[in-house]
């Protein structure tokens, strides 16, 4: 047995920009608050993903848990998307603004977590493996009106 299936993950989406301004929204799993003030959360992506290579060219992406309703919005986001493409649109969410970086959230999560990419661990090792840890400075969150039902 392997211990990634033993720990409970609560699956978020990532969104993201990428060159052609196209939205990128990204499944992830693996996420935690490493530090408190200031606010510092990691999260583990695919090295090669879309999502990687954007938040490193742009140096934001905003963090999105949903509410148990809207779980299969989760598989639709796996799918990689050619650059340009908004996947608002292709998977049925709406947009909101975000307060402190240029990116859409996701109107309809319980909560939302704004951030600034402060790097990622790149080693030799690391690269062999499917994802890598990234950090993210906390800019904003924000809770939605359905929390308190979760």
């Amino acid at each position: 047995m392997e211990l990634k299936n033993l720990i409970p993950k609560f699956p978020f989406l990532v969104v993201t920009r990428d060159y052609l301004e196209g939205i990128d929204i990204f499944t992830g799993e693996d996420f935690a608050i490493i530090n408190d003030n200031p606010a510092i959360i990691v999260i583990s992506i695919p090295y090669r993903s879309n999502c990687y290579s954007n938040i490193k060219s742009t140096g934001e992406f905003v963090i999105n848990f949903l509410p148990r309703s809207l779980f299969s919005i989760y598989e639709k986001c796996k799918n990689e998307y050619p650059k340009g493409f908004n996947e608002f649109e292709q998977v049925g969410l709406k947009k909101a603004n975000c307060l402190k970086v240029n990116l859409p959230r996701i109107e309809e999560a319980l909560l939302w977590i704004e951030c600034k990419w402060l790097g990622s661990v790149e080693i030799d090792s690391v690269r062999n493996l499917e994802n890598l840890p990234v950090f993210g400075k906390v800019l904003e969150f924000g809770i939605g009106k359905d929390y308190s039902k979760q």
